[in-house]
């Protein structure tokens, strides 16, 4: 029996001192756990103490960037060379565009914009006006391609060309004149204060257009001479010349030629092609500048026919 107590004493001893032994070890854990967070708070502290005390850049003298404006004689330099009310501007197409030499004036435009499609009023060389859609053709191998606001595009076996509203001359008021009461279709009076409606012009009437009858001779001598317009910061500088028929060479110009004046008038807008155009019929002749090389050069076009 003393034998059996012994042995039971010393296992509730040695029970005794493992459990104290694993709680000293679990206690240990337990600070190692703690120091460790608070080594990462002292470390996040830090950096917070860093951030806050540092300046905002390492760069001295740190400014936010500022907008840079232009001089005022540059942009001054700038908004002379730039004319937005140009019919040759750059955002209506290309710089140079190729001015047709056929004998069509362009009387007015019709644009869709929703559809992409159009029509325009055009008359060719016997003045009568008719109304082209897009697709229709204008001339014997000539299509109308393209319409525009100011300006319709045609295709001429394939190369494009462009015809211009005819602006070079101003538009003749109606005046209107004594009505006969009695007379059919005569308006009553309008009451004083008001305006009366401008009468309308009847259509101009198959054969009684007033321009001279274009020649053969004339049209071949107006086809031979291709036009275009040359532009330099979206303002016109001239009227380029190229060859397109046989008529080119007793023409006096030259290919590559820009013409910069016509009877002495300075070319400013598309519009002085139109009027020069319009000059080209049968006996005229017409004095024109040409800038051929750098040198400006006078040449006389003489149009064959009277």
């Amino acid at each position: 029996m003393g034998m059996a107590s012994d042995g039971r004493e010393r296992f509730s001893l040695w029970r005794r001192a493992a459990g104290s032994a694993a709680a000293r070890k679990r206690g240990g854990d337990l600070a190692t756990l703690e120091w460790l967070l608070l080594a990462v708070v002292a470390v996040q502290a830090a950096r917070l103490l860093w951030v806050v005390v540092t300046p905002v850049s390492p760069l001295p003298q740190w400014r936010a960037a500022q907008a840079t404006l232009m001089p005022t004689e540059a942009r001054m330099a700038l908004f002379r060379g730039f004319d937005p009310f140009n019919a040759q501007s750059a955002a209506a197409g290309p710089a140079n565009q190729t001015v047709t030499s056929l004998a069509l004036v362009l009387y007015g435009v019709r644009v869709n914009e929703g559809s992409g499609q159009g029509s325009a009023i055009l008359a060719g060389p016997d003045g009568q006006q008719q109304s082209f859609a897009i697709g229709d053709e204008v001339l014997p191998g000539v299509t109308l391609k393209a319409v525009a606001f100011d300006h319709v595009t045609i295709d001429r076996g394939g190369r494009e060309e462009t015809v211009f509203l005819d602006q070079s001359r101003p538009i003749d008021p109606v005046q209107a004149g004594p009505v006969d009461p009695g007379a059919a279709g005569a308006t009553a009076p309008v009451p004083a204060g008001t305006v009366a409606p401008s009468p309308v012009r009847p259509p101009p009437v198959a054969g009684g257009n007033s321009q001279p009858t274009m020649s053969r001779d004339a049209e071949i001598f107006r086809s031979s001479i291709g036009f275009g317009m040359q532009q330099s910061t979206g303002r016109t500088r001239g009227i380029t010349v190229n060859a397109q028929g046989p008529a080119f060479a007793s023409s006096g110009l030259r290919a590559g030629d820009v013409i910069t004046r016509i009877n002495g008038r300075e070319v400013v807008a598309a519009d002085d092609l139109g009027a020069l155009q319009q000059a080209m019929v049968p006996g005229a002749r017409i004095n024109v500048t040409v800038d051929r090389g750098g040198k400006s050069v006078p040449v006389t076009l003489a149009v064959p026919g009277s």
